[in-house]
């Protein structure tokens, strides 16, 4: 479902790049999507994702939940969304053990942005917890984690700047996975730029490169990831 919404998120932002048919289903921009998920309703249709434009007013965004007897779940792309969140430059993780500061890059990542921020809105207004959101891994190259709770889901899809640098530099915070992951993590060295998605930079790593300092698990074979012993949980806020 996550790929679905970042599908429409892609075909939006090819609109805006003027990459768009003049005419014909592929000359108006996504708005709208729906996928087929259940795989026992949905039969061969399952995993069916179409992208679509609905004209004049979209529903609004706290319409109630259905029945649960449809085979389709559809979403809203919104232009506003975030907008009143713009001002905020910085987000911050809150640790046990301090503070991680991220100044969010929109010019890079416009949409992973603007999600992060609609996230944390979210989570505000349920009393500011994250659930789900916790740091898990610890390399060299530096610590991944993942920003993910009920409700809220950072799932805006990938797209490489139109100058992308040949190097992620140091600091760098970037989507781990493919797009729609909520996975990311925090570059400790140059590194070859690839596919990665960045959305933030940490200007200060001391505190990121303490963490990558702690204990992991007890590995099986030498090719298995470093795992944090004790996954380290995390709150966020925005700032200016």
């Amino acid at each position: 479902m996550a790929d679905c919404c970042a599908a429409c998120h892609a075909h939006r932002a090819t609109a805006q790049r003027g990459g768009l048919e003049r005419n014909g289903p592929n000359s108006t921009t996504c708005n709208t999507w729906v996928y087929c998920g259940d795989k026992e309703r949905c039969g061969p249709r399952h995993g069916d994702c179409w992208l679509k434009h609905q004209e004049g007013r979209l529903p609004p965004g706290d319409v109630p939940l259905g029945n649960g007897t449809g085979m389709w779940t559809s979403g809203v792309i919104y232009d506003d969304l975030g907008a009143e969140y713009a001002a905020w430059g910085k987000l911050v993780l809150h640790t046990t053990l301090g503070d991680i500061r991220i100044t969010l890059l929109p010019r890079l990542a416009p949409y992973v942005v603007r999600e992060l921020r609609r996230e944390v809105a979210m989570m505000g207004a349920t009393g500011g917890t994250c659930y789900g959101c916790k740091l898990y891994r610890a390399e060299d190259f530096g610590i991944q984690g993942i920003i993910i709770t009920p409700g809220a889901y950072m799932s805006s899809g990938n797209f490489t700047p139109p100058a992308p640098m040949p190097k992620i530099p140091p600091g760098h915070v970037c989507r781990a996975g493919i797009a729609g992951s909520a996975h990311f993590f925090i570059n400790f060295f140059e590194a070859d730029w690839g596919e990665a998605m960045c959305w933030g930079k940490v200007e200060d790593l001391t505190l990121a490169k303490e963490i990558s300092k702690r204990p992991i698990r007890v590995k099986k074979s030498s090719n298995e990831l470093s795992m944090l012993a004790e996954e380290l949980f995390f709150t966020l806020s925005l700032e200016k």
